[in-house]
């Protein structure tokens, strides 16, 4: 009797929140809905790695699994969280155009690749 359970099946959802979603006014432009696509992609990039890793998962039951899943979840969003400040820091916000170009180019990159990971954005 084989008493290890897998992940079959998982479904996961990324959603923008329109509450946490703000612009100063007469500050939108097309440079910076760019620069904030890049956060949407940092975040997809994550979600992908998060999906691939739950799906991974084997345990002794479905309450270890569970266990291990929101384990994966919390440091994925983590280095979402740190990967998000460090393309901040290193565009400021998009203002370093050369720096942006270099995130741009990184996340394209990551994403075309179906082994892309956010770990491997800098």
């Amino acid at each position: 009797m084989d008493d290890s359970w897998t992940v079959d099946e998982i479904d996961v959802e990324l959603a923008v929140s329109k509450a946490k979603s703000w612009i100063v006014k007469g500050k939108k432009s097309e440079d910076l809905r760019k620069h904030e696509q890049g956060h949407y992609n940092i975040t997809a990039l994550g979600t992908r790695d998060m999906y691939n890793k739950v799906k991974a998962l084997t345990g002794k039951s479905r309450k270890t699994i569970m266990t291990e899943a929101k384990k994966i979840m919390g440091e994925v969003q983590s280095t979402i969280d740190e990967k998000d400040d460090l393309y901040d820091d290193q565009t400021d916000h998009g203002n370093i155009v050369a720096s942006q170009l270099k995130w741009d180019k990184n996340i394209e990159g990551e994403m075309g690749n179906e082994k892309g990971s956010l770990d491997n954005l800098s």
